[in-house]
């Protein structure tokens, strides 16, 4: 977004023009973040889930395990893409 900002500046953006383009970028920004919070309440979810499961015991207990830790890693998985497009577009590292 940033990049686009830079590009339209360089041709003399209308106040208007500027204005529209950072209300979007934070439009954006705020729908990323939001959407980080929704990953992590869910990972949250997951493990209380999994704590409470008799995996020992009770075999659909494995099969909701073997659910969970698989969306537990795609939860990961997008975190990490997530950071990782922050880390090279922002220079944000954690």
């Amino acid at each position: 977004m940033e990049e686009l900002l830079k590009t339209l500046q360089k041709r003399d953006l209308t106040p208007l023009e500027e204005a529209q383009l950072n209300a979007s970028g934070f439009v954006a920004n705020v729908a990323m973040w939001s959407m980080i919070q929704d990953l992590i309440t869910r990972s949250k979810e997951l493990e209380a889930a999994r704590a409470a499961l008799e995996w020992e015991e009770n075999i659909d207990d494995r099969k909701t395990l073997l659910a969970t830790v698989k969306e537990s890693k795609e939860i990961s998985n997008a975190l990490l893409v997530i950071a990782q497009l922050n880390a090279m577009h922002y220079g944000i590292e954690a």
